[in-house]
């Protein structure tokens, strides 16, 4: 679900738009959902910085805490701080939020063995 709605995001291209504010609301929104679907931490109702506390105590590795961090980061200081991102950061941000989604998703599980009678 989470990359159906980047990819969306992502043709939508609303920071061309000078909508830039609005989509880094959008970005870390799916974003944070997905990390309440997937690893089942309060992301909706939460800070940055508690997310990413919370991301560490999942046993998440560090290198995808700090990736997930770098995202949030940026996105706080365009939505807060009125942060203007260089024309290319936000389509990197997008493409960073898309990778990193890709590569945390869960496998598919596998299919279960009917039951004998």
């Amino acid at each position: 679900i989470a990359l159906q709605k980047l990819q969306v995001l992502k043709q939508n291209r609303i920071w061309e738009k000078g909508e830039v504010k609005e989509f880094h609301v959008q970005l870390t929104h799916i974003l944070r959902e997905y990390l309440e679907g997937r690893y089942l931490v309060p992301a909706l109702e939460s800070t940055s910085i508690e997310i990413i506390r919370d991301l560490r105590a999942t046993g998440l590795g560090q290198e995808m805490v700090q990736k997930a961090n770098d995202l949030l980061h940026v996105a706080d200081w365009v939505k807060f701080a009125r942060g203007n991102p260089e024309e290319n950061a936000n389509a990197l941000a997008l493409e960073h939020c898309l990778e990193w989604v890709r590569q945390t998703a869960p496998s598919e599980p596998e299919p279960l063995a009917p039951k004998p009678h």
